[in-house]
């Protein structure tokens, strides 16, 4: 059998568009999106860079093989920091990790307004805390 004989496809040229004819505003909403996603990366960065002393103090104040007194000194710059928070504060007196020292500086810079918040979280807490220092249960 005969095959079919080859035809030769015309195709018309097809309009040239330009890109905002093509995309329209989702061009730009993307580049929107973009520049607002970098600001937030740097924004994020430069959040982690403020926060280098805590943070370095934090890793200082639970790292055992540190001296006791570069620990020391850790913890009264936690304390004396406006940046942490109470219950941040909290969280580290109650730790184990720190020296006892430590813990009563970051305990003594506490005041009554964390315990206001949630009494019933206080009482247990301080309920369950067997072989704690004396200080630190008051």
């Amino acid at each position: 059998m005969p095959g079919f004989p080859e035809l030769p496809i015309v195709s018309p040229d097809q309009p040239r568009k330009s890109q905002t004819e093509k995309y329209g505003g989702l061009l730009y909403l993307s580049l929107t999106g973009i520049a607002v996603l970098v600001a937030l990366i740097f924004w994020f960065g430069a959040g982690v860079w403020s926060l280098r002393t805590v943070l370095t103090a934090i890793y200082v104040l639970n790292d055992p093989t540190r001296s006791e007194e570069r620990r020391l000194d850790a913890a009264s710059r936690l304390a004396s920091d406006p940046i942490v928070t109470p219950r941040q504060k909290w969280d580290l007196a109650l730790s184990r990790v720190p020296p006892d020292l430590a813990r009563y500086l970051l305990a003594e810079s506490l005041d009554s307004e964390l315990v206001n918040e949630n009494p019933r979280v206080y009482a247990i807490t301080v309920a369950r805390s067997e072989g704690w220092p004396d200080w630190l249960r008051l």
